[in-house]
């Protein structure tokens, strides 16, 4: 496993997080790393545009979903997805706090800041029992794959 910013020509991203090599021979888990995949790629586009709502929502509908991939299985993968997403959003909370500072920093991102606070402090909290494989249903997330691709 490695952690990766590729881009393509579109100015987007390919994998936030590229599987190299895996002992993983299940199909199934495959696409549920693709998947998760997808989520963080559609997060990083909201923050490409400039639509931090949007990327708080879908930073946080990615942590749940590679929080809920903690099985014996996945656990390596799921903690570097959970730790790839805290790094990037403490990353982007520091680059907020650039913007709103300064003489000719502007105020209104003071409140994505507070956010982005806020957003950091429940992923270090967040506890809850992790689900199994099977009862875990990634597909309630395909939804902002299709929409990612109409703005």
């Amino acid at each position: 496993m490695k952690r990766t910013s590729k881009q393509k020509g579109t100015g987007y991203f390919n994998e936030a997080i590229e599987v190299i090599s895996s002992n993983l021979q299940d199909d199934q888990l495959r696409k549920l790393l693709s998947r998760l995949n997808d989520l963080l790629n559609y997060s990083r586009k909201h923050l490409i545009d400039k639509d931090y709502e949007g990327y708080f929502k879908s930073t946080k509908m990615a942590f749940h979903a590679a929080h809920d991939l903690n099985n014996d299985v996945l656990k390596d993968y799921s903690e570097l997805f959970m730790t790839f997403i805290k790094d990037s959003l403490a990353e982007t909370r520091t680059e907020l706090k650039i913007m709103s500072s300064g003489i000719f920093g502007k105020k209104k991102y003071l409140r994505y800041v507070q956010q982005a606070n806020l957003l950091l402090e429940e992923f270090e909290n967040y506890r809850v029992a992790a689900s199994d494989l099977d009862s875990f249903d990634i597909s309630q997330f395909e939804h902002t794959k299709h929409r990612s691709g109409k703005k």
